[in-house]
């Protein structure tokens, strides 16, 4: 579907991409060893015997004690790819498709692009869940997207938007985006290094390696030689922290990006990837790369030892951690609700048209049509006909004295009787289990003891 970039009221640019969305989302039913030998990487104090105990610094003068060569390391990193999901007016990322907080989310990205220069291409299919997708570029007439707008969640979540490389595009317009939507929720970050000296590469896969050897979790080191050059992963591409270092001048050269003449053999790229757990995808929206970095415990030890193989520091020194903010959201009934709503709605609305059909129309779907307050109606009408079966609402009712009409008094009189009864009720219901499960045993033919 082309997109109309001459349009100046950018609110007719969120129409477009809103009406691909919805398009879409009718189309679419479901969602788719080398021997050599280095010290120990363990960190350790060599110094005279005391016997006067040592006293830990505390937090602060230990944050303190981090040495500026390595915290100006960690300054040179910066972002190859940023990737969040905006927040809705509840600062979650859930929302309803085609709703007024997704159409107001996917306008607030196309202003900002707007805003920063960029220039639309052609409304295309999503990845990741989403239907819909608008890429953006630098130039008109270039094809080489550096911003994209995803939208149509078929999870129902909020629109993404991502920056990809973009020969530095990314590292340029990051601080801009994470400043524009505050409370943003992390999807992906890579944070790169370029770094050129002789034999690096060699000397960073001897490291990693003797770090994987005493850390199971990061899954051993990887190598892969190709045409594109040398590189090796250490940690899972699906956790939420992994690494990357490569040939970069040699991958450059492959892809025609540069002469092979102008290749630069010791050019290596450290590259971490972040996909950071749902609590901690908010703290880590706003952080930059070298807080990211700090933000893991492996990733510091890492860079502490590169640091000094890159010699930048004489010897492995101390890298604090940064602390990252995490999510602590109060739960409650209407919370819990909603959270089983988004999740087994769909199951709810899909059996409730399959029994209008069947019912009204003997199963022919092609002949069929339905209203969604049918659907919604009917719905209803199996979570209660499933809720009655269950005799869930008398155990609440009961549970919440709703039984009967008390006076303050009794009411809270009876909640202090039921918890000191509490103890014999639970010792007779385990004596009535245990004496139903003799009795089962004895129907079976088994000897069993009481």
């Amino acid at each position: 579907m082309p997109l109309d970039s001459t349009a100046k009221n950018p609110a007719s640019l969120t129409e477009q991409l809103m009406a691909s969305v919805r398009q879409r989302r009718d189309m679419s039913s479901t969602p788719f060893l080398d021997g050599e030998r280095y010290e120990d990487p363990r960190i350790v104090t060599r110094g005279s015997f005391s016997r006067k105990p040592l006293k830990p610094k505390a937090k602060s003068e230990r944050a303190a004690s981090t040495c500026p060569d390595l915290s100006d390391l960690l300054e040179e990193f910066f972002f190859d790819w940023l990737q969040v999901t905006l927040p809705n007016s509840e600062g979650r990322s859930s929302c309803a498709v085609g709703g007024r907080e997704e159409e107001a989310a996917v306008d607030a990205a196309f202003q900002w692009a707007r805003k920063e220069g960029l220039h639309p291409g052609r409304i295309r299919g999503g990845h990741n869940g989403y239907r819909a997708a608008l890429p953006f570029s630098e130039a008109p007439e270039s094809l080489e997207a550096v911003f994209q707008v995803n939208a149509g969640s078929s999870g129902g979540l909020m629109p993404n938007v991502m920056l990809t490389g973009g020969h530095g595009a990314c590292a340029r317009l990051a601080p801009s985006l994470q400043q524009a939507f505050p409370g943003a929720r992390l999807s992906r970050a890579d944070a790169a290094l370029d770094w050129s000296q002789e034999g690096l590469w060699d000397d960073l896969l001897r490291m990693a390696r003797l770090l994987s050897s005493g850390n199971r979790k990061l899954g051993g080191v990887r190598v892969i030689e190709s045409d594109t050059g040398r590189t090796f992963y250490l940690g899972s591409r699906t956790s939420t922290v992994s690494l990357r270092v490569y040939e970069k001048d040699r991958e450059r050269a492959a892809k025609g990006v540069i002469d092979a003449a102008d290749i630069d053999p010791d050019l290596i790229r450290i590259e971490w990837t972040f996909r950071p757990q749902s609590k901690s995808k908010v703290g880590m929206a706003a952080l930059n790369p070298g807080q990211m970095i700090r933000s893991s415990v492996w990733a510091r030890d890492f860079m502490a030892r590169a640091a000094q193989i890159m010699r930048v520091t004489g010897r492995v020194e101390r890298l604090h951690r940064q602390e990252v903010a995490r999510e602590v959201r109060e739960k409650t009934l209407q919370g819990t609700v909603e959270h089983g709503l988004r999740q087994y709605g769909r199951s709810f609305t899909r059996l409730a048209a399959a029994r209008i059909v069947e019912r009204e129309h003997g199963g022919h779907y092609d002949t069929a049509m339905v209203e969604p307050h049918q659907i919604e109606a009917e719905a209803v009408a199996i979570f209660t006909e499933l809720l009655s079966r269950t005799g869930m609402a008398a155990a609440a009712m009961i549970e919440e004295r709703l039984d009967e009409v008390m006076d303050p008094d009794q009411w809270r009189a009876s909640y202090v009787h039921e918890l000191m009864d509490a103890p014999d009720a639970m010792e007779a219901s385990a004596m009535r289990a245990q004496a139903d499960m003799a009795r089962l045993a004895a129907r079976s033919g088994l000897q069993v003891t009481a």
